[in-house]
């Protein structure tokens, strides 16, 4: 029997609904057979999506997702946070199924692998992209997942970059809850799971590095995605990037010497 595919998206309130619109817009623009469903809390009406599944008491923050994401309708399932924006056919993405049991990209910022004593050569996964497939393995790791977030929640930490901070000690609990990203990768490291990283093609949220060719999922809040769009994928070729004064660089490596000449000309190095 083939096994079923497709996406899902995770929004309570009406700031989250507004960016999922666009995330699918963005979709169903490359991919219009690939079915989609929306777990919400609010009634939408939207083309975008083939099914909408109801949250029953939102928590209106990371809860929601580390709760319903298991949920999911297909054998297959790419989950999207709301604030990505496709830019091509993915669809590539779960042929890495056939192999492997999840498939997750890095986290672009500083590392914390000591927060959860994991070593510092085991960078952390982020979760706000997640491409898995149904099984009983992956089950129990989305079960201790959310055990170890309700444990956290219970005992009334959050997590910050110093590490962990009691609430008591005048720390407001933020907006959206504990993060939790930290505990997934707790979870996935002292499992068996088999699980391969995504390259930043697919996940293009970084303040510099370089990418290899075509960017195919752009995710950061705020952005004007049309516009970063044209400008990250204005070359095909291996090229760096970096943002300054909230402006996309991007340049070309030049193929005889492995660097960016314009780069260097960019700054009067050449």
């Amino acid at each position: 029997m083939k096994k079923t595919r497709g996406v899902i998206y995770i929004a309570t309130g009406e700031k989250y609904i507004n960016e999922v619109l666009v995330s699918a817009a963005s979709l169903k623009k490359h991919m219009p057979d690939l079915p989609v469903t929306l777990f919400s809390d609010l009634d939408v009406k939207s083309s975008y999506f083939d099914k909408i599944l109801k949250i029953k008491n939102p928590v209106f923050g990371f809860e929601d997702k580390v709760r319903y994401m298991y949920k999911s309708p297909y054998d297959l399932t790419l989950f999207l946070d709301t604030d990505t924006y496709i830019c091509d056919d993915v669809s590539e993405l779960f042929d890495l199924l056939n192999r492997f049991d999840i498939a997750v990209a890095h986290v672009p910022t500083k590392n914390k692998s000591s927060i959860i004593g994991t070593p510092e050569s085991f960078v952390l996964i982020d979760t706000g992209i997640i491409l898995f497939k149904k099984s009983l393995k992956i089950k129990k790791l989305f079960s201790e997942w959310l055990r170890l977030y309700n444990l956290d929640k219970k005992r009334g930490y959050i997590r910050l970059k110093s590490g962990l901070k009691s609430l008591e000690n005048k720390i407001k609990w933020k907006e959206k809850g504990i993060p939790d990203a930290l505990n997934f990768n707790k979870v996935l490291y002292n499992s068996k799971i088999r699980f391969v990283t995504l390259t930043k093609e697919y996940d293009f949220r970084a303040k510099c590095g370089f990418v290899n060719w075509k960017v195919k999922i752009l995710h950061r809040r705020n952005w004007d995605f049309a516009l970063v769009e044209s400008i990250i994928n204005s070359y095909s070729s291996p090229r760096v990037f970096f943002w300054s004064f909230d402006r996309l660089h991007v340049f070309p490596l030049d193929r005889r010497f492995g660097l960016s000449t314009g780069l260097f000309r960019r700054f009067g190095f050449l």
